[in-house]
């Protein structure tokens, strides 16, 4: 939720705003000039077109107007960049970790989760110790916490995860010690959120990770108090003007997903596995990550050889 009021607060409102939603839908040229004025990534400038696409979208299905702007002709797309992921260095997320333990010691372990188990953002702030299988050295995924729009603030709740699937895979050791070690300081809290909806059925869980007050972790606060300052004193983002810091669109806790993965491949085990353990299907982690196995085929070939060559001198060629 936060991304897209940001696409609406920096890049929308300044230019469209003061226009009526009937004015924009009847001349689609002011949207269009709009469109071919946002200065960003092809991909970023996508994202924001979406979102903006989406709130028209949400106006035309209540009547306020007939037709979508955005969806003219005169309403261009960059298309979207293929932009390789290239993963943090085992170094890096070690020094992001001991900048959190550093400025927040109490979230430390979030970005211990999220390298060693791939989990986003979401998940990890609604991880439980009743999730863990501690003797099978196993964890499972069973929920996220969800930011959503009600009674005109922003809200949490419980949710399943974005997949709608729980899922259960193992857990490095380091995780476990991590995770005990956190709660001896920091015992679990109970909460209490609505599931699946603001109306949905009140749930209590006990959480690794709550504020010092016991509440839910609020995604938009914790990265501009906890992860972003982190990232500064990392030296992964430069440190901020004032009190804002520079966005970090390639740098957000998804990161430590990605050196998940990128950890799992190197170690030789395959995509298919790692699809399962991250809860993405097999196409989309193809697309994000098959590049981080790309090889010149000498290992292929040097296997080959291993396995046949011996058969090949064997044979007595006739002539």
């Amino acid at each position: 939720m936060e991304v897209y009021r940001r696409h609406l607060r920096v890049h929308a409102y300044p230019v469209i705003d003061r226009k009526t939603l009937a004015a924009l839908a009847s001349r689609p040229s002011t949207v269009g000039k709009w469109a071919s004025g946002i200065e960003a990534s092809p991909n970023y400038k996508r994202d924001i077109m979406q979102t903006v696409t989406a709130v028209f979208a949400a106006a035309v299905d209540d009547g306020l107007i007939k037709r979508n702007p955005m969806k003219s002709r005169q309403v261009t797309k960059p298309k979207r960049e293929k932009k390789k992921i290239v993963p943090w260095t085992a170094d890096r997320v070690g020094t992001v970790v001991a900048a959190l333990d550093h400025l927040t010691p109490r979230y430390a372990c979030t970005g211990v989760v999220g390298a060693t188990s791939g989990q986003r953002q979401g998940k990890i702030f609604g991880f439980s110790p009743d999730d863990v299988l501690w003797d099978a050295g196993r964890i499972k995924v069973m929920r996220q916490i969800k930011e959503v729009r009600g009674g005109g603030a922003n809200r949490l709740i419980f949710a399943l995860p974005k997949t709608k699937e729980t899922r259960e895979f193992p857990a490095p050791a380091a995780l476990l010690r991590g995770l005990k070690a956190h709660m001896e300081i920091w015992p679990p809290v109970a909460v209490t959120l609505p599931w699946g909806s603001l109306d949905g059925e009140p749930v209590t869980v006990r959480l690794f990770f709550t504020t010092p007050y016991g509440m839910p972790l609020d995604a938009s606060v914790f990265n501009r108090l906890v992860w972003k300052p982190a990232l500064a004193q990392a030296d992964v983002i430069p440190a901020p003007v004032g009190r804002r810091y520079a966005a970090a669109p390639d740098d957000g806790m998804h990161a430590l997903r990605h050196h998940y993965v990128s950890a799992l491949l190197s170690a030789g085990e395959s995509l298919v596995t790692a699809a399962e353990f991250i809860g993405d299907t097999l196409m989309v982690t193809a697309e994000t990550y098959a590049h981080l196995m790309e090889g010149d085929g000498s290992r292929g070939v040097a296997a080959l050889d291993r396995s046949l060559g011996g058969s090949v001198d064997a044979l007595r060629l006739a002539v």
